[in-house]
């Protein structure tokens, strides 16, 4: 193929095309009113010639919004060095004001290339979104009775990149979760939130890195399920902590109710029964209670209901000795209910502080599903405005063009295509609507968890004697 190239001789500028030059003619100022008023066709003769090249002209001004003459000098007159301009040997036989023209090309062109645009407004087709969307295209090209479409290819790669994306997410996120939990359990639950917090830190920057180019109104539902597959996660790690906590707590208090209060009621009901006293049965309670707070670990509301669920077993052990227990002198049924009691306050305490924390999580998890959401629609409103600019700017310079070649009827048509950009107005405004709703669902959540928190504790149960 030839290649056009523009030279200046003396104060005339010109062009040429393969080994001829020719120079433009004398009323044209410059190449790019060259090409709009004479190489358009307009003025050659009514031929067949002159109707091709006016409607490749019509063509060029009606798909392209607007475009750039540049002049290139030859870079030689020796055919060998033309043909040969990448190979190092010839450098030195280039002519520099082609190199230094070159260069200015360079860095017009870099002034304005701008990143392809989606099927969607606001999104941008990055080179893996390119390369994707030919290897659908090529498929559905040699799949029989198959009509490729631009839509559903770009539906299809944002559905296959969101689904890689989400899939990498949850796979970081099972990662840290695991690396942090696996073999430390039991352990408080807070500690297991924390470790929550920063793992869907670390998948959501993924998430993200991985999704740049799709809008936030493409990625949401894909953000959504990742957002329930976390806390999904934090409920079954819960879950395993608790289920740990209670068969630590079970052990911990069988151990402590054997060392501290079966030897006190073995000689309760033996031959030395009658110098026991009252004090050390409660004594020995509260050893097993101090020495449950000591050495308890894990959820602090399921230790706080392991050893309230331990008085009912403990009045059963005491019945049997209740003939003895009323024979002694300080015997006192009303401190052991009291103790009862405060126990049962303690895990209604712990257990609405769990609650209170579990509300609070799904608030945090939210908030950082939203903050990703927001992140994302603002960068699809920055790319829709710079959107709406560039389209307002290139058809100023199409209409522009079109006068210039006195083109009235695509100068009709392009205005009509200025009616188009309210869309994208109405886009950038639902964009908007989509953040209220999600602020309302966050307020929503804090007006919960402060009902919880404010909500006095139920009053304790009627009927019934607890000894312990």
């Amino acid at each position: 193929m030839k290649m056009q190239t523009f030279s200046t001789k003396s104060s005339h500028s010109s062009f040429g095309c393969g080994d001829v030059v020719l120079a433009l003619p004398k009323d044209c100022h410059n190449i790019k009113e060259y090409f709009l008023t004479r190489a358009n066709g307009k003025s050659f003769t009514k031929n067949s010639k002159g109707e091709v090249a006016s409607k490749v002209a019509e063509s060029i001004l009606n798909f392209f919004p607007g475009f750039e003459a540049f002049k290139l000098h030859p870079p030689s007159s020796d055919p060998e060095v033309v043909l040969n301009l990448n190979r190092e040997e010839v450098q030195g036989d280039v002519n520099k004001s082609f190199v230094r023209r070159v260069e200015e090309f360079k860095r017009m062109l870099r002034s304005k290339l701008t990143p392809k645009r989606s099927f969607r407004d606001g999104e941008y087709v990055t080179g893996e979104a390119q390369a994707a969307l030919v290897n659908i295209y090529v498929e559905a090209l040699n799949t029989p009775g198959t009509v490729p479409s631009v839509q559903s290819a770009w539906e299809t790669f944002v559905h296959a990149k969101c689904s890689e994306a989400k899939a990498i997410a949850m796979q970081i996120y099972q990662s840290a979760m695991s690396s942090k939990l696996d073999g430390t359990l039991p352990r408080e639950s807070d500690e297991i939130r924390q470790v929550q917090q920063a793992a869907i830190e670390e998948c959501m920057v993924r998430f993200q890195a991985e999704t740049v180019g799709v809008s936030a109104l493409s990625s949401e539902k894909y953000l959504d399920e990742l957002t329930e597959h976390m806390e999904n996660g934090l409920k079954h790690w819960l879950k395993e902590n608790n289920r740990l906590t209670r068969q630590e707590c079970h052990k911990l208090l069988r151990d402590l109710k054997e060392q501290h209060l079966d030897p006190i009621l073995r000689q309760l009901s033996g031959k030395d029964g009658a110098s026991v006293t009252f004090a050390e049965i409660i004594g020995g309670y509260s050893a097993i209670e101090q020495g449950f707070k000591t050495h308890s670990r894990g959820a602090k509301n399921v230790c706080a209901q392991m050893f309230y669920e331990f008085h009912p077993e403990m009045q059963k052990e005491m019945e049997k000795h209740m003939v003895h227990l009323q024979q002694l002198k300080d015997f006192d049924e009303t401190l052991a209910l009291e103790r009862e009691e405060k126990a049962r306050q303690e895990q209604e305490r712990r257990r609405i502080e769990e609650e209170n924390a579990c509300l609070e999580e799904e608030r945090r998890t939210e908030e950082k599903e939203m903050e990703l959401l927001r992140i994302k629609q603002e960068e699809d409103r920055r790319r829709l405005e710079e959107q709406f600019k560039a389209d307002v700017e290139a058809q100023k310079e199409q209409m522009c063009n079109m006068m210039a070649a006195n083109m009235d009827e695509l100068r009709k048509d392009r205005e009509a295509v200025i009616q188009q950009n309210q869309t994208k107005k109405e886009r950038m405004e639902q964009m908007y609507q989509s953040m209220e709703q999600r602020n309302a669902q966050v307020i929503e959540f804090q007006k919960q968890i402060t009902a919880l928190a404010n909500r006095p504790p139920p009053p304790p149960p009627k009927g019934g004697c607890v000894i312990l």
